[in-house]
């Protein structure tokens, strides 16, 4: 068989296929699962991905990436990205948080782990309120997903963001992200720890925590 009697057969092959509807690989690779994620959007393969790996609900039509994350949102992700085997307590941990919502065994398992513990009153007591429809901070996220990820803290390479001290609070998951460099910061040298993460953040954020990979201090 000539050459050109194979490209012309495999041509041929191709076109039958996409005649009966049978997948080729390659061809949608630039297919968009919602119509508010465009291609050229620069978190685009960030959410992609996590559609993929079943980790985000591809069947709604619009992602709204731009819209805050809330709390009971964050904890759903948690479970999904790192694979933690899901609680479904008789009882709740939480006053608002009640069995009947479509977040509770995300929110109990979360608890369940030491990820999340909710909120603490004035005298720095659980006061057993998780705030599930509250959007979360950066700093938050940071931490659940170091630790719904069990990541060793690393404070290795100082990120030197200008908005972050070593006293914060949130120090060390900030920089644990940094070294295992799932996060690099805004242009302006900043992170905005306190600031709310929205939906397109949050999504390369976890992507990068499933795929963690070392930072080396002279590469910082």
């Amino acid at each position: 068989m000539t050459n050109r009697t194979k490209i012309i057969i495999l041509a041929g092959a191709l076109l039958l296929a996409v005649n009966l509807g049978c997948p080729v690989v390659g061809a949608l690779s630039n297919t968009t699962t919602f119509k508010d994620v465009p291609a050229t959007a620069w978190y685009y393969a960030d959410v992609e991905a996590l559609v993929q790996s079943g980790i985000i609900d591809g069947s709604i039509q619009n992602y709204r990436p731009q819209d805050n994350l809330n709390r009971a949102e964050m904890a759903k992700l948690i479970v999904e990205a790192f694979d933690l085997t899901l609680e479904t307590p008789d009882f709740e941990t939480f006053q608002d948080v009640k069995k009947d919502q479509w977040y509770f065994s995300y929110i109990e398992t979360v608890a369940a782990n030491g990820i999340a513990i909710g909120y603490l009153d004035t005298n720095g007591n659980l006061n057993n309120l998780f705030g599930p429809n509250d959007p979360i901070t950066r700093e938050q996220a940071a931490k659940m997903i170091v630790l719904g990820a069990n990541m060793e803290l690393n404070t290795d390479c100082n990120p030197n963001f200008t908005d972050l001290r070593p006293e914060n609070w949130s120090y060390e998951y900030i920089s644990t992200l940094y070294n295992n460099q799932v996060i690099t910061g805004y242009a302006d040298g900043s992170f905005k720890p306190g600031n709310n993460i929205n939906r397109a953040e949050i999504a390369k954020i976890i992507r990068g925590a499933m795929n963690p990979a070392t930072l080396q201090c002279d590469e910082a």
